[in-house]
């Protein structure tokens, strides 16, 4: 599971407790045919175990978080996940930790216990991407020409070989500042980053070409100053020549 090498990691780790639970049998037994007392041999091992035990707790815990990553499969080697302030690419999982490779390429060793208790958030299982920005017009563009600039950025995204037809948003939203904003909120129909980066960019290229089509400006962050006309004041000449 998860491109663990099971002889490497759990065969070793079975094979030598299986080991010691055999050669204790194995003495238990010997000393009871030789009439030797074996209840002090076993409450012995038993308190040797309790002291082991409470010794290798973050240990023991850590192995049991792996084995609970094993069978509840909330990522796989290669996955792009989130846990706390970690964000990386799985990398290798062991019975221990699971090392993610960040953004950054640094590596980070991760308790299996931590991730097995805290919430892991997996990119990789997305089927699709979200794409949501606004569109800012210049004000003075006519009425009429938004309402069908709207239809048609309704009509574009609809159409959109790449574009989930199933939940999309195209709405005159507010009136800013410095423009008239619409809001587009709609899905690529991939996961994958560089494929979701080209389909953003081909949706904004035809709503670039669709308002060349109908004529209708950008608006960017711009300020008008009305400057009211000032009463002019005569003045005369009392200058005595």
């Amino acid at each position: 599971l998860f491109g663990i090498k099971l002889h490497k990691v759990m065969v070793p780790m079975f094979s030598k407790l299986i080991s010691v639970l055999i050669w204790s049998m194995a003495l238990i037994m010997i000393s009871s045919e030789w009439g030797f007392d074996a209840s002090g041999f076993v409450a012995g091992l038993g308190i040797s175990g309790l002291a082991i035990a409470i010794a290798l707790k973050d240990i023991l815990s850590n192995i049991f978080g792996g084995f609970a990553i094993m069978m509840d499969k909330p990522f796989d080697i290669g996955d792009w996940i989130v846990i706390g302030d970690t964000e990386g690419v799985v990398e290798t999982i062991t019975l221990r930790s699971t090392k993610i490779r960040r953004f950054d390429r640094g590596m980070v060793s991760i308790p299996n216990l931590k991730l097995a208790t805290d919430d892991v958030l997996n990119y990789s299982r997305r089927t699709e991407r979200r794409i949501s920005f606004q569109l800012g017009i210049e004000y003075g563009t006519p009425v009429n020409t938004v309402e069908v600039l709207l239809k048609d950025l309704k009509l574009l995204l609809l159409e959109h070989p790449n574009v989930k037809n199933d939940f999309i948003i195209v709405n005159l939203e507010k009136f800013a500042a410095s423009a008239m904003e619409i809001k587009l909120y709609f899905f690529a129909d991939t996961a994958d980053w560089l494929k979701f980066l080209d389909v953003q960019e081909q949706v904004k290229l035809d709503i670039l070409r669709l308002l060349e089509h109908h004529k209708v400006n950008l608006a960017y962050p711009s300020v008008q100053v009305y400057q009211h006309p000032q009463e002019q004041v005569e003045t005369t000449d009392t200058s005595v020549s």
